[in-house]
């Protein structure tokens, strides 16, 4: 998204009246800040002082008279001397129209641009040949000098439809080239000296009800997290708009009154003298306009914005699934409610990724506990059995403990009661659950045809594997003075943490419905 900031007039929806001098300021880590040289609106004390002024929309017209719709407004009280300035944060910027209340923006789809989208799609639509010129090529020797003409040819692609999420209907669109600019640029003679062509690619969410704006972010938030897990890099959502129809009223002079005037029978000079006796009455006429929309909104806060993209990071890119990326979608959705928990923690390691290694191998073992957990039962016995006859005979047991240690000395028995109420209310809830090394044993061994091939060179190994993780989990959440050989740390307990990191990706690539051989190639690949 484009920084912006611009001078404008804004006012209440309910008092257009009102209109106070200000800037306006949006980046993409900031939400939009009005900075206003007075108050939209009188601070009213009764019983206690606001901390707050809050404003379901504010209307403004920018300096070249585009219209502003500001969403969910608020505006901190400060107390101030002199003149009374006053700022207002905003969650959404719309640009192109001006709506009067919340339930009035209602979209049917939007266009986006996401960042790394046309690396990961990977379907370029330039074509660059050349000719050589044959003269020169005999008296030079450097081919180079030899190009006679260059052709770049684009060929864009046809609409593909990917499939439905949240209800949403998405199609990737190729764009063209903006010739207007090349126009441009051709007529104030610059077109000789730099020319600036890009692929461009974009995301339509289309659907056949109205939306409102939050369900419009959250499908745009939902495929980004899915860019994300698939690219194995941070991406982020830009260049977002809609259109919408208006109906607008415009003044109409009678057609044969503008005739005359277009003829030139009806002098201009005589309209204006209304002592003439000249009279022209227009009528207003409602049209049904399109507007353009533009949105804008604070997408957090971004580390190394320009990063180029690393192919070598890719989980799976587009040509893996397109054949069966309809389904791949429903499951993604499904997946972003059963499984939540499990696909944040992993996102957060995308967007944070500079992270310490203990943090980082932390974080992949609790989320591989969680995926067990949520996709498997994770239990020893039946939880009714566990319930019924192992707890309540353990409970019995607790209970059989005497509440007190005597003693010879009075004052050093040893009092059992809290004791026993940790047992009954929090240990023996635990000891029906699998262990993270049982869970992880129990992963791999359902999805060990997704395993790459020497992942494990032997059962040994997988022991290994499987007792280092349990050792070093224990050691870093427990922070136990006590170090054996097999806590990792340093170089060790990256390759630890990356063999981990492969593990929860497989759980994952199986929740998105992928074949078991197509997900042993993309993890062998991204190895």
């Amino acid at each position: 998204m484009k920084n912006i900031e611009k001078d404008g007039v804004w006012f209440l929806p309910n008092n257009p009246e009102k209109q106070v001098y200000g800037k306006l300021t949006f980046s993409t880590d900031e939400s939009p800040k009005l900075f206003l040289f007075d108050q939209l609106q009188e601070v009213k004390f009764h019983d206690t002082i606001p901390i707050r002024l809050d404003f379901e929309i504010i209307n403004g017209y920018l300096v070249d008279g585009q219209k502003v719709t500001l969403c969910h407004c608020y505006q901190p009280i400060e107390f101030k001397t002199g003149i009374q300035t006053s700022t207002i944060h905003a969650r959404y910027l719309l640009i192109g129209h001006q709506f009067k209340t919340l339930k009035e923006i209602v979209l049917k789809g939007v266009s986006v641009r996401y960042k790394n989208l046309e690396e990961w799609i990977n379907l370029p639509n330039f074509e660059i040949n050349w000719s050589i010129n044959e003269e020169r090529k005999k008296e030079r020797k450097k081919e180079r000098k030899n190009i006679k003409e260059i052709n770049v040819k684009q060929k864009t692609l046809e609409p593909i439809e990917l499939g439905k999420l949240l209800d949403f209907s998405i199609i990737l669109y190729d764009e063209t080239i903006d010739l207007q600019k090349l126009q441009i640029a051709n007529f104030i003679g610059r077109i000789g000296r730099k020319i600036s062509l890009e692929e461009k690619k974009s995301i339509t969410f289309r659907t056949d009800s109205e939306k409102s704006l939050e369900e419009i972010i959250n499908v745009i938030y939902l495929f980004q997290e899915l860019l994300i897990f698939a690219s194995g890099q941070m991406t982020y959502p830009y260049n977002i708009q809609s259109i919408i129809k208006v109906i607008e009223k415009d003044a109409k002079i009678p057609e044969h009154v503008y005739l005359d005037l277009i003829t030139g029978s009806l002098p201009l000079k005589n309209i204006a003298k209304s002592e003439l006796g000249f009279e022209i009455k227009a009528f207003e006429e409602e049209k049904e306009k399109l507007v353009a929309i533009e949105i804008y909104f604070n997408v957090g806060k971004l580390d190394n914005l320009d990063a180029k993209f690393d192919s070598q990071r890719v989980l799976f890119c587009f040509k893996d699934v397109k054949e069966q990326f309809d389904e791949l979608l429903n499951l993604w959705e499904r997946n972003s409610k059963d499984l939540e928990p499990i696909i944040d923690l992993y996102l957060r390691l995308m967007y944070v990724p500079r992270r310490h290694i203990n943090d980082f191998f932390l974080s992949l073992a609790q989320a591989i506990e969680a995926f067990h957990s949520l996709a498997h039962d994770g239990s020893h016995l039946d939880k009714q059995v566990y319930k019924s006859v192992i707890r309540k005979t353990l409970e019995k047991a607790v209970d059989s403990i005497p509440d007190f240690v005597p003693s010879d000395n009075e004052q050093d028995s040893v009092d059992l009661r809290k004791y026993k109420m940790i047992l009954k209310k929090e240990k023996l809830s635990h000891l029906n659950s699998y262990s993270l090394r049982e869970r992880l044993e129990e992963i791999i061994s359902e999805y060990r045809s997704c395993l790459p091939d020497n992942f494990f060179a032997s059962s040994d190994e997988q022991n290994d594997f499987l007792k280092k993780i349990r050792k070093t989990r224990n050691y870093l959440t427990h922070l136990s003075s006590k170090k054996d050989k097999d806590v990792l740390s340093g170089q060790n307990l990256l390759l630890l943490t990356q063999k981990l990191k492969m593990v929860l990706e497989i759980c994952l690539l199986k929740q998105l419905g992928l074949e078991d051989l197509d997900i042993k190639k993309m993890i062998s690949e991204n190895r």
